[in-house]
Parts: C-alpha cells; structure tokens; sequence
C-alpha cells in the first residue's frame, strides 16, 4: 500500500503545486493535501486507540432487585453436543460452550451466565389466576428426548395448570416452550416474560461493539453499556415482528426471543443492584375457561459465527445481523466466507489469511499495473512539467491547460494512485473487521503465534511489516530523482509498524503478505519495463 500512497502524493500533489512558485518562478515543494489527510488518520486512529477518554457513565435510574431466594428449586442439567447448562425452575444459567476453551490449551469451557447473580428468566405473568414464580417448585416427569430436561408442571389454587419443557437443538438455541391449560371456570390472561440479568461485558475494543442488542421495530439496534446506564432505551416491535433482545460482546452473545406474541415492549436497563437486564414483555393473552394455549420463546447463547448465526436463524429471525461487520460488510462477509472455505481445505487459518491475501493481491493486479505505469509517466514528465509552472508562473489558466495538454499527450493520469489508493482503504477496514470478530482465529496458531486473534508478544510480525514496507517504498522510487513528499512517506513504515503492534497479529499477516506479494509485483513490472 506504500506504492499507492507514494503514488498518491506523486500525483495529486502536482495540481497542489501548480499555485506554490516562490519569487523565482521555482515550485514549492509541499507535504501535498493527500500526505497531511494520511497523517491526520494515523494519529486519530491511534488517538481513538490509545489514548481516547472513557465515556462518563451516569448513575443508573433506581431498579427493582431480585430478593427471592431460589436456592430451594431442584437443579436440572441440560445437555447436547455445543451446550451444558443448569435449569432451576424459571431460571437457565451456567451455559457452558463445549467446542470452546477459555484458555488455549486448557480444559474449562467458556461459560456464559456464570456468576450466581446472572441468569436468564422465562417467567410467567397472569391476572385471574396465580403463576408459577421463580421459587416455585415444581413437579417433574421424566422425558426421553435427548436434549432436554425433565418435563415441569405446576397447578394453581383456582385450577389452571402450566406445563413447561425446555430443550436445546444443537445450534445453540434453547426452547421455552409453555402450556397452559384453564381448566377453571373464568376466562384469565397470561404473559410469557423474557430477561437476561448479567454483569457489565468488556467495553468496546478496536471497533468490536459490546453491550446491548436488539432487533424492535426500527432494524436492528445497539447500545453500548454506558449508554445503558444512561438512558435505560425502551423499544417497541413492529406488526407480526418476532423481537429479540440480549447481550454481546467480540465474540459471544446471549439472547432472547418471545414467539407468538404480539404487542411487545423491549427494554434495556442498569438495575439498582449495577447488574444489567435485558428484557422483553408482551401484552397479555386471554384464555377462555376450559381452552389451552402454548407460548414459546427461543434464547440463543453461542459463538457470533457466520454458519451458526445462519443455522440459528431459522428459530430466530435475523439473529444473523447482529454480527456487526462494520462499514464494509459487502466485503467482510466474502471474506469470512473465504476464510472458512479455505480452513475447510487447509486446517490452518494462518495459511487460509495468506491464501486470502493472494487472491485479493490478484483481483488487484490489473489496477496496480495501471497506477505503476502512470506513477512512471507522471515522473518522467516532472522536468517539462517545472519548465512550464516557470514559464507561465504569471498566467495560471495557460498552465493548467499546457499541464493537461502535457498529461494527455504522455497519458499520465495523476489520479490514479489515488484511485489505487481509495480502492485499497474499504478493502483493509473490511478484513481488519472480519479477522476481529472471527470466532474461528480464537486460539488459531501459526508458526511462533499461538494466537491469530491477539498482538504477537514477540513482535516479529510488525517488524517484518515495516521491513517488506520500506522494501516497497524504495522500489517505487525512481532513480532519476525523489518526487515531492517522498521524504515524509519514508516513515510511514515505522508509524504503520507502532500503530499494528498491538493489533491482533492474524491483520499484520495479511499487511505483511500484501506488502511482500506487493514488492514482487513491482518488481515484475520494474523488469517488464526494462524489456
């Protein structure tokens, strides 16, 4: 990418000069508008990095605090192949992921809900009749379905009777679903709540958003913990809409969804207690004496994974959104896929970055051969180029048209390295988003990395960077001369080297792959000239 911001300010920067002449007719030499808009992203990234303050959290409105004691309610264990976890009456919590490790190497799981005061709760709301609470206790049958637990059922005083089966689907997804037959003799309403109560996540990390997430009637919305405590954001869901709400952070996410309801209120809050919920509550249903009605909810609590998103939206509907792929999600999403296609192939992600690399270096070939030649035409017109700024430093309309007679006439096109490089801005913001929110790079190694999702301690990678960088810098140099604004562009390899060094190494792979793959290309097209 060095090529192209050299490039860049060859080009660009003439149309800069054609008014920079001191009293001897000789043109300034000037940094160029591109070099100062390149140095002014470098340092607010990494101001935003590094250095930017923390948004002040406003102390959270006064909430309800959970105060019953469930400690009398039989456990149950849920189990299938992806989860395992603890079922106590209302109550799901302790979701163990069993395909992921906390620790590389180790042997415990991760596990969501962990904490004593995190938990999700399916409850149940009636008027006319009593409803099981989160410390009732309930009776149980035994079910034979694998990927269950036992059957509850509970009655109450004036005769309605709720039955409730959990089970998982191997995807993730749990299922909720109640019963509830009125076998009294009036007509009762009943609700099917949602919450998720959990503590705060990690805050947002090198553009990953975490907090809040739900799909209402506006599309899809976040909110990040600090904007939770502040303003406790209340939705509501549009017409024959299944919404969802839950928590996420990079690379995990719990979540609720209320089916076959309608009418529903979505909340997100601090409580009292600083713990945060996420909560759904529809409008009641009513159910005549003698008539039964079932209401289902569907809870996610997984890895943010392109296939399992997928797979998992057939239970929840545009479940698979809220992968955030950022601004350039019309490539991050290729790129996952590519990356997952390849891994399919060769088991090694480190291999499938490089792969990915060299395809998109081919896409981009074409181009570069274009920017090169025009990046040697625009240098070898630079002594014509000067004569004319000096001949008609006086009359600026005569030298911007012998200019573009002199650009046509040698075919230079001064945009194109700026084209080149535009081209190459949406294509790095869109893998550095995809390698960040890949689940699959997690505990992904590679040669001396055992971590393509992390920093390389060792920083071997960010130096080979600003080595095969520098290398391209010079390579497009012409031997005839430096061109205005080169100096400064001499260091932008060791700013791009401070700026990776604490990014995940799996993006510095692929910079230094491009960079290299960059190098060999100039200098085909270095001999191809020659011939």
């Amino acid at each position: 990418m060095v090529q192209y911001l050299n490039n860049n300010v060859n080009g660009f920067q003439q149309f800069s000069q054609m008014k920079a002449v001191n009293d001897n007719n000789v043109p300034v030499k000037k940094f160029g508008v591109l070099g100062w808009i390149v140095m002014f992203l470098c340092a607010y990234w990494i101001y935003q990095i590094f250095f930017a303050p923390a948004k002040t959290t406003v102390a959270a409105p006064v909430a309800e605090v959970d105060q019953i004691d469930i400690s009398n309610v039989p456990r149950q264990t849920l189990a299938d192949d992806k989860i395992t976890a603890t079922v106590q009456g209302l109550r799901i919590s302790n979701i163990n992921l069993n395909d992921y490790k906390a620790e590389k190497g180790g042997t415990d799981n991760i596990e969501l809900l962990s904490d004593d005061k995190e938990f999700i709760e399916i409850g149940l709301l009636a008027n006319g009749t009593d409803a099981p609470r989160a410390n009732t206790l309930w009776k149980t049958a035994r079910l034979l379905d694998s990927g269950s637990v036992d059957r509850m059922s509970w009655k109450s005083e004036t005769g309605v009777v709720f039955t409730r089966t959990v089970k998982t689907s191997n995807d993730y997804v749990i299922n909720v679903a109640d019963e509830i037959s009125n076998q009294s003799k009036k007509s009762i309403f009943i609700s099917q709540y949602s919450r998720i109560v959990q503590n705060k996540g990690p805050a947002n990390k090198f553009a990953v958003k975490t907090g809040g997430i739900a799909n209402v009637a506006g599309g899809m919305e976040t909110e990040s913990w600090d904007d939770i405590a502040r303003r406790s954001p209340i939705y509501q869901t549009g017409e024959n809409q299944t919404p969802f709400v839950g928590f996420s952070d990079q690379y995990w996410q719990v979540i609720v969804s209320s089916v076959q309801q309608s009418d529903k209120t979505v909340k997100l809050k601090q409580r009292a207690d600083k713990l945060f919920q996420a909560e759904i509550a529809p409008e009641f249903i009513k159910i005549d004496a003698g008539q039964t009605a079932a209401i289902k909810t569907d809870i996610f609590a997984g890895p943010k994974t392109q296939r399992i998103l997928i797979a998992a939206n057939d239970k929840i509907q545009n479940i698979d959104r809220t992968l955030d792929y950022g601004w350039f999600g019309f490539l991050s999403r290729p790129f996952l896929w590519t990356l997952e296609k390849w891994h399919d192939i060769i088991p090694n992600y480190g291999v499938a970055i490089i792969l990915l690399t060299l395809i998109i270096r081919g896409f981009m070939w074409p181009l570069s051969k274009k920017s090169y030649r025009s990046m040697q035409a625009m240098q070898k017109i630079q002594p014509e180029m000067k004569r004319i700024q000096s001949l008609y430093a006086n009359d600026k309309m005569r030298m911007q048209q012998e200019i573009m007679r002199l650009y046509q006439t040698h075919k230079a096109n001064p945009m194109s390295s700026v084209g080149m490089m535009f081209l190459q801005i949406p294509i790095f913001f869109a893998l550095y988003k995809a390698l960040l929110i890949a689940v699959p790079l997690r505990h992904a190694g590679f040669l001396w990395l055992n971590d393509l999702s992390v920093m390389d301690p060792y920083f071997i990678l960010p130096a080979l960077m600003a080595a095969t960088m520098f290398i391209q810098n010079k390579l497009s140099h012409n031997a005839g001369g430096e061109m205005p604004g080169m100096k400064a562009m001499k260091y932008m390899p060791f700013i791009f080297a401070v700026m990776f060094a604490m990014m995940p190494s799996g993006l510095v792979l692929y910079w230094t792959i491009s960079s290299a793959v960059g190098i060999i290309q100039t200098w085909i097209m270095k001999k191809g000239e020659k011939k």
